[in-house]
């Protein structure tokens, strides 16, 4: 870790996240949440507020320290049971079928070993337990694509490794998960090659 990806980037990632149509996004998509929940990557805690009744308890995992200090600052004004671990998603210090709900947004971009991982939180996952995303991805309009793909290497020095045109749907598919849901489209606001939306809800199935 160093100065840019331990103090600069989560001040970066709270600022350029923060805005009322993320935050319904956030909403929408965390009503599917429930149960004991792992979040994976939960960064500043900018999800905490919009989690439902529903949900007994939220595990956040992140291997960020500058993200764990701005997220001990919001748990106090959080109404629901915390505990952050710091740690990595290629290696989920939990038991088998330890969590009803495993929740990630804007993280699936940024795993280098992103097939271990979805498997990972397949193994942490009960039977049926829901997978919860809201990610941003390739883009449908190939013009936009070959920007991202472009933009890459840029994107990966400035945004703590993360790749733009990560294509949410099939690495899901292939990990093993079903889709129950899947909306995607671009934000109202940002350029198009960072701001194409992935939401969705994949079902765990043990194997």
């Amino acid at each position: 870790m160093g100065i840019w990806t331990d103090v600069l980037w989560p001040w970066g990632y709270d600022f350029f996240t923060r805005s009322r149509e993320f935050d319904a996004r956030r909403s929408r998509i965390l009503a599917h949440a429930q149960g004991s929940v792992l979040e994976l990557g939960i960064g500043t805690g900018s999800n905490l507020p919009h989690y439902p009744e529903a949900v007994d308890s939220v595990t956040g995992i992140d291997p960020n320290p500058g993200m764990q200090r701005k997220l001990m600052k919001k748990m106090s004004a959080a109404t629901i049971k915390v505990q952050p671990i710091r740690g990595l998603g290629e290696n989920l210090p939990f038991a088998n079928a330890a969590f009803d709900t495993v929740v990630s947004t804007l993280v699936l971009c940024s795993i280098p070993a992103l097939d271990h991982t979805l498997g990972e939180i397949r193994r942490v996952l009960r039977p049926d337990g829901r997978f919860v995303f809201l990610e941003h991805g390739v883009s449908p309009d190939p013009r936009v694509a070959r920007w991202q793909k472009r933009l890459n290497g840029v994107q990966r020095i400035i945004g703590a490794g993360c790749q733009l045109d990560l294509s949410v749907t099939r690495v899901l598919e292939k990990a093993g998960f079903r889709l129950e849901s899947v909306d995607a489209s671009y934000l109202k606001k940002g350029p198009k090659t960072h701001s194409y939306i992935y939401e969705g809800v994949g079902i765990a199935h043990p194997g």
